[in-house]
């Protein structure tokens, strides 16, 4: 980060010069700090910090910028500029066979991790033609261009496949973790996409709402499934954490497990429908443990839960933030374990967040962020500096839209934005690449390939202290910026 320092330029106002009551009080010609102002002014490319010194003990603080010879407030920037370069979206995966017949191909089941020398895309690929499926990996750069031939993982998925998703190990290998028909199925896969160790468990299903996320890998090095044991019977099936440690060079260990909710505890009577809790997504904690949103029961209706676990998966704190299913959900994780979980309610199509830590203190929320609509697989990621962002789209429309949210948990006022290749109706993920800025993959409308873009915070962000006033720009752009104080009389 560039910091641009300037120190106290001191006006009274309507003249030039710098009298005693710079401090905010006045000073011994009897001038108050309320007659004194501080401006500084400059060029701000993106991630410089403009910083303006004073002595000021109270003021009134003004931040603005320029475009095109017209001056506006900082609450107006999003106004000026988007979140994104528009028409900087990059292909990762196609949207068609370049080879003849031309085949279209489909991309669902995306999982996007990023990797010493850019990302890998994990997809399970689909041919029109013949509705041929494999699952398949792609190697990205830090653009996020594909850089080699597609990887075939597991070929000729069919139907039976789902609910795929991939985990980095620790030893360098990948994780693949998929439903097949009624069991779930653990495959190591090496970078050069050869398949290693397997686990099977028949008898259970993976349900992760209509997002990703049922499985984390801990500080321990456990990869941590969510997942339903259905040996019971559907309506009596088990939801739980499937906990399995991995050992030297990734091999899968002896698992455990812990129980989430047993959908037997309550026997619905002849008017009520069964809860079938089942939909659930896990977040490994930076400090240990995990975080988890996961569906439960009442005795009279199914509700969703945000639930903390420690390292030795005891429950350190658990809240009700819904009376309903899950729909998209997802989970992000600051450095100091403060969680926020976003999701949609139900069927209405909206959305909520919620803000928490192990401890269960801190809380902000569950707190709704749009009305309608902005439900489109929803995504949130974390920063540095303890804050947040998340991304959605409209699900009737081109439209997408950030926001962002502070430390507190509270959110800013929503940014709208559209790439030149604008998002469908199709599976997301995101991933912080930057102090601000986060890589957003998604699919394209009307090409059903899949791109990679930059997002950014795309604000002003005022920081200050004790004589110091401090404006970063967190964009994309290079934008005339301007700080002015005004002294102000303190408070008694």
């Amino acid at each position: 980060m560039v910091l641009k320092k300037l120190v106290l330029l001191c006006l009274p106002l309507l003249f030039v010069g710098c009298g005693d009551g710079s401090d905010g009080r006045p000073g011994a010609d009897g001038t108050n700090a309320a007659d004194q102002i501080a401006r500084v002014s400059g060029s701000l490319a993106p991630g410089e910090t403009l910083t303006l010194s004073h002595a000021l003990t109270a003021y009134d603080s003004e931040v603005t910028f320029s475009y095109l010879g017209t001056k506006y407030d900082a609450e107006e920037f999003s106004d000026v500029y988007q979140a994104v370069d528009i028409e900087s979206a990059v292909v990762a995966l196609e949207g068609y066979d370049p080879e003849p017949p031309y085949d279209e191909w489909w991309w669902t089941d995306i999982t996007f991790l990023e990797t010493a020398s850019g990302f890998d895309m994990f997809a399970l690929k689909t041919n029109d033609i013949d509705d041929e499926r494999s699952f398949v990996k792609a190697s990205l750069d830090e653009q996020g261009v594909r850089t080699g031939d597609l990887i075939e993982l597991i070929p000729d998925a069919d139907f039976t496949y789902d609910n795929f998703e991939v985990v980095a190990l620790p030893g360098g290998n990948d994780l693949v973790v998929h439903s097949i028909s009624d069991s779930v199925e653990f495959v190591v896969f090496n970078a050069a996409g050869a398949a290693g160790e397997t686990r099977s468990l028949p008898s259970h299903s993976l349900d992760a709402g209509f997002g990703s996320g049922h499985s984390t890998l801990t500080q321990k090095n456990e990869v941590v499934t969510c997942l339903s044991d259905d040996s019971a019977g559907d309506s009596n099936e088990v939801l739980q954490l499937y906990i399995m440690p991995i050992g030297t060079a990734d091999a899968l260990g002896t698992p455990t497990t812990v129980t989430l909710y047993d959908n037997a505890t309550v026997t619905q009577t002849q008017s009520q429908d069964d809860i079938q809790a089942a939909d659930c997504i896990v977040k490994a904690l930076s400090g240990g443990g995990i975080a988890v949103l996961h569906e439960s029961g009442t005795m009279t209706q199914r509700v969703s839960m945000a639930t903390f676990f420690d390292e030795d998966f005891a429950i350190t704190s658990t809240k009700v933030v819904s009376h309903s299913y899950i729909g998209y959900a997802d989970i992000a994780c600051n450095e100091d374990d403060d969680c926020v979980f976003m999701f949609e309610i139900g069927g209405p199509d909206s959305n909520v967040y919620y803000k928490s830590n192990p401890a269960g203190t801190d809380t902000f929320g569950p707190h709704p962020y749009t009305d309608h609509e902005y439900d489109e697989r929803s995504q949130v990621t974390s920063f540095a500096d303890g804050t947040f962002m998340m991304v959605s789209g409209e699900d009737d429309s081109l439209m997408s839209a950030i926001w962002n949210i502070d430390e507190n948990g509270v959110a800013a006022e929503i940014q709208l934005f559209s790439p030149i290749s604008a998002p469908g109706n199709s599976e997301r993920e995101l991933i912080t690449t930057g102090p601000y800025t986060a890589k957003w993959a998604y699919g394209g409308y009307n090409t059903d390939a899949h791109y990679t873009i930059d997002v950014h915070k795309n604000e002003l962000k005022v920081t200050e202290a004790d004589g110091s006033f401090s404006v970063t720009n967190q964009s994309d752009h290079t934008v005339d910026t301007s700080i002015m104080l005004v002294g102000v009389a303190p408070a008694t």
